[in-house]
Order: C-alpha cells, then structure tokens, then sequence
C-alpha cells in the first residue's frame, strides 16, 4: 500500500474519532445536566406511643388455682420447626386403583389412610400410608392392630409432608 494513501486512511481515522467525541459535548443542553437528581424526602414521622389495655377480668393468682398436672409430651422438632411425624406405610401398588381401593378399605374400619405418589425410575408407585402421628410408639401400636385385623405388615417411617 502506498504510504500517503496510509497517511490519508489514518488520518481520517483521527478526525471521525474526534469528531465523535467532541460533537455530543457541543450539542449537549447545559440546562439539563446529566447527574444525580437531588429529591428532599421528609423526616419518618414518629410512631404514636403504644398505649396499655387494662384487662376486664380480674387476674388469677396462681396458688388460688386449683391444677391438675398434666404431662407435656415433648416431640422432636426438625429444623423448620415443624414436629417429626410418623406414619405405617403398609403396602406398595403399581396400580393406583388397588392402593385407592385399600386405602377405602381403611377408612371405612376407621384408620387414618392415604395413598402417596412417588416417582420411581421406571414408573410411578403408590404407597398406602396410616398416619401421620407425633408419638412412634402410638404407630406402633397401629401397626399391630392392622396386622391382626388386616394381615398387613407395614413398617415405620417419617412422615414428609
């Protein structure tokens, strides 16, 4: 290439680059300047005292009261705060109709029954499930009233809403 054709190229180069720099500054509005806009946001009001309620009915003292003791069951909690749960999954189906049929069978003797979807690899299963209850030891006792009464041997598990 020839070194004044070189020269022009560059040079015009330098002038359009210049010129897009400076022209937008020329043309630029001075009375509308392209910075923060300034707002006066007031003061946060201040909130109104709290005021006290006077209760209506007299207190109770505690010895005046005659108590019975109750037991308090203290249940494990789970993270969310939500009590661990347990329920007797007594059989497993492929086709969603037996479970749905089992689980009316149990409703209609009384128990507590539903049927859970899982995902499995290949397809869906359905579970039967008797419960939920917060004491292990009242599943328990489910368990071998339904194995008498249904001849189904489920076993424990937590229960996941």
């Amino acid at each position: 290439m020839d070194d004044g054709l070189k020269q022009r190229l560059i040079g015009a180069i330098i002038i359009v680059a210049a010129a897009i720099i400076f022209i937008p500054m020329i043309f630029n509005d001075a009375d509308h300047p392209a910075g923060d806009i300034l707002v006066d946001i007031p003061a946060r009001p201040e909130p109104p005292p709290p005021q006290l309620i006077k209760p209506t009915q007299p207190s109770l003292n505690v010895e005046e009261v005659a108590g019975v003791n109750v037991k308090q069951e203290v249940t494990e909690q789970e993270p969310g705060n939500l009590p661990v749960s347990w329920v007797l999954q007594l059989a497993s189906f492929q086709e969603p109709k037996n479970a749905e049929a089992l689980r009316d069978r149990l409703r209609k003797a009384g128990y507590k029954s539903y049927v859970a979807y899982r995902p499995d690899q290949t397809d869906t299963m359905a579970r039967v499930l008797v419960g939920p209850e917060l004491d292990r030891k009242e599943v328990e006792r489910l368990a071998v009233a339904l194995k008498k009464e249904f001849k189904l041997e489920g076993f424990i598990v937590r229960y996941l809403p």
